[in-house]
């Protein structure tokens, strides 16, 4: 696979190969130092290096290439996920058999498909999955106060993870508290201490949670409660419930989601596993509400829904394979495994290819192929250009662009992805992207050079990324900021018929230069001063 690709990463497909590289180097140089690190990283980032310590450790040994990265990711978090799905599995009972958790991550392929593409959010799955076998199980008593406090401290890790799985976190405290008021409710006895009773195991694991969220990570807290998430991220919040439910189809296949409502009817007729499926699918639908919204889903955001899922299935083919005559066992076993190894071949295999066309959409659409520019030369040009443009003079610079084919993250991280040395892409100015997001691209005003791409290059509504559009369609058309620049001769094509063209400062800008951006700017954001003005 890797051998295949042949791409320039961007954002969070690159981010944390850079970060685990980087701390790794550190870790090298100064054992204390890298501690630190990660403590401060985890106390004031949003995005920190947490994720990356056990990844960091392997390419201490093993280096920092790209196959490593993927490599540590599959055999750290990868496996562990198995694992915690082996003893959730077995903690809710009774014990399957041992093919069960392989044939289940068959029939969730999906699972993997975002690590080869960068992403270490399924290390969250892993967490999870041991929060749920904690707490939920098919008896109705309540844990022991030590294992609640455990749970609450793994919920709180999981949520410093990665920033999105507070989401599941806090499904996860609604439908645990519902499922306590409606056991109170349900009881004969409605007095105080039946209430502390009921109720004593959300407390605890709420309670355990937020003190140790709040010790590790006060000033990001802080920072969350004051960010209204809904409006930072309602650009990426757009399709229709329609488009979203499309979404899920191309995401799982209908068959993949025709197993998951087949397993949950098989755990619902039980009802020893009655309570923890009602729990499971309570929680799905919770998780996906308030992701939705907040915003649409990328790849990662999808393992949102894997520790319920993986858990759905296992039990109910652990159920079947428990329950089922010893003879009918390699039938049963044939039969899953007959539709996981089609889940997978159309997943992994190129060879897969002619089934998911011919058997659209009952199977995955999101599928695991290495990704492949045909322009990486003429990237390496401009790099190299710019290069040029540099010497003797330095400068700092701005990329007018936010699509998969050119941006500051696409250039910043190039000599990751190409394994090259310019100097370039050390200094890219970061850029404006998302309008209620990003704010007003001050970048621009302090940048010596700027790359334009022609067509405009988003990744979203241009109407959500008018800090692209508005500057860009100055500097194509030359007027007003574009008027302290001088364009340079050189042109770049990349993929998709892109022209890209180097601006060279001449001088600063004048106030009515920024002020006539600023008016088209405010003429779309009237009341959002920190879009429209620099100041």
């Amino acid at each position: 696979f890797m051998s295949t690709e042949k791409t320039l990463y961007h954002a969070d497909q690159v981010a944390y190969w850079s970060y685990s590289r980087s701390l790794a180097s550190l870790m090298r140089e100064d054992p204390v130092a890298s501690v630190g690190a990660v403590i401060s990283s985890v106390a004031n980032n949003d995005v920190n290096l947490l994720p990356a310590v056990p990844l960091s450790l392997l390419m201490v040994v093993f280096g920092g290439p790209r196959l490593v990265y993927l490599l540590a990711v599959i055999f750290v978090y990868g496996l562990g996920t198995a694992a915690a799905l082996v003893f959730v599995l077995a903690r809710i009972g009774p014990r399957p058999p041992p093919w069960v958790a392989p044939l289940t991550f068959a029939l969730v392929a999906t699972v993997w498909q975002p690590i080869f593409v960068g992403y270490l959010g399924i290390g969250g799955v892993a967490l999870a999955l041991v929060v749920i076998g904690l707490i939920w199980s098919d008896d109705q008593n309540t844990p022991s106060t030590r294992t609640l406090v455990f749970a609450g401290f793994l919920l709180a890790i999981l949520v410093l993870f990665r920033r999105w799985w507070g989401i599941w976190a806090l499904a996860f405290a609604i439908v645990m508290m519902a499922d306590s008021l409606w056991r109170f409710f349900r009881s004969s006895c409605k007095d105080i201490k039946s209430f502390w009773s009921a109720t004593r195991g959300p407390a605890v694991v709420l309670m355990t949670s937020g003190l140790t969220v709040v010790a590790f990570a006060a000033p990001v807290v802080v920072s969350r409660l004051r960010t209204d998430y809904a409006d930072r991220f309602s650009a990426y919040s757009h399709e229709s419930m329609t488009a979203r439910l499309a979404s899920i189809i191309d995401r799982f296949g209908l068959a993949g989601l025709f197993v998951v409502v087949v397993c949950a009817a098989v755990l619902l007729a039980n009802h020893r596993k009655r309570r923890v499926a009602a729990l499971l699918m309570a929680h799905l639908v919770c998780t996906f509400t308030i992701m939705v919204r907040i915003q649409d889903h990328s790849p990662q955001h999808w393992y949102l829904y894997s520790p319920q899922i993986l858990l759905i299935i296992g039990l109910a083919i652990g159920q079947l394979a428990s329950a089922t005559h010893r003879r009918w066992r390699p039938g049963l076993l044939v039969g899953f495994a007959a539709a996981g190894l089609m889940i997978v071949t159309t997943v992994f295999s190129p060879a897969g290819s002619g089934w998911r066309s011919r058997l659209a959409p009952l199977m995955p659409s999101d599928v695991i192929r290495p990704q492949v520019r045909q322009d990486l030369d003429e990237v390496s040009r401009l790099l190299f250009y710019l290069d040029r443009l540099m010497e003797g003079r330095g400068g700092r610079l701005y990329i007018l662009a936010s699509s998969e084919r050119l941006s500051d993250h696409v250039l910043g991280f190039a000599n990751l992805s190409l394994g090259t040395t310019f100097r370039s892409p050390n200094e890219i100015l970061g850029a404006a992207h998302v309008d209620r997001r990003d704010g007003f691209p001050l970048g621009l005003l302090t940048a010596d050079l700027v790359v334009v791409a022609d067509p405009i290059q988003y990744h979203l509504r241009p109407e959500d990324q008018r800090t692209v559009g508005e500057p860009a369609v100055s500097f194509l058309d030359g007027t007003d900021i574009a008027f302290a620049f001088q364009k340079m001769p050189e042109r770049f094509t990349l993929d998709g018929d892109v022209v890209v063209t180097v601006f060279q400062r001449t001088r600063y800008n004048s106030r009515d230069e920024v002020d006539a951006l600023s008016d088209r700017l405010r003429r779309a954001y009237p009341d959002r001063p920190e879009i429209f003005s620099p100041d």
